[in-house]
C-alpha cells in the first residue's frame, strides 16, 4: 500500500469511472467535502488496475471499494468508511450507521445490477476532464 502514498487518516476510493450514477456520486461527494483526506480512481484506469493487482482484488466494477491504509471495504462498509470521514454539519449523515449492512446492501446490489439499464455508460472516464476542478485528489 505504500507506494500508493496512504497515509493514515486517508482513504483511496476506486468506482466505476464508466457509470454515469458513480460519477454522479463522486461529484455530489466532492461538493459535500471541501478536504484531501479522499483520493479517488476510476477501476478501469492504469492506475486502478494497478492498485488492484496490489491488494489481489479482481476488477469489479459492480461495487465501490474503499482502502484504508492495509484494510479495503465493499459495498456498504465502503459508504459507512467515506460518511466516516465527514466533519462538521455533514457529519449528521452518519446516521447511516443505524442502518444494518444488509439492507443496505440490498439496495446497493440492486442499483448496481441495473447501473448501465437506468444511467447512461460513459466511453471514458469524465472526470479525468474535471482534475482541475475537483477538491478530491485524483489518481490515473
Amino acid at each position: 500500500m505504500n507506494k500508493f502514498n496512504i497515509n493514515k487518516g486517508k482513504i483511496i476510493i476506486l468506482f466505476d469511472g464508466l457509470c454515469t450514477n458513480c460519477n454522479t456520486g463522486i461529484r455530489i461527494l466532492n461538493k459535500i467535502l471541501n478536504n484531501s483526506r479522499i483520493t479517488i480512481c476510476p477501476m478501469e484506469s492504469n492506475k486502478g488496475i494497478e492498485i488492484l493487482k496490489s491488494i489481489n482484488i479482481q476488477n469489479r466494477p459492480d461495487t465501490i471499494i474503499v482502502i484504508d491504509e492495509n484494510y479495503f471495504y465493499t459495498n456498504s462498509k465502503a459508504i459507512k468508511k467515506i460518511v466516516s470521514t465527514f466533519t462538521g454539519l455533514k457529519a449528521i449523515l452518519k446516521i447511516i450507521y443505524i442502518i444494518p449492512n444488509f439492507i443496505i446492501n440490498i439496495f446497493y446490489n440492486l442499483t448496481a445490477k441495473n447501473r448501465y439499464k437506468f444511467f447512461k455508460k460513459h466511453e471514458i472516464c469524465p472526470l479525468n476532464n474535471l482534475k482541475e476542478k475537483m477538491n478530491l485528489e485524483i489518481l490515473n
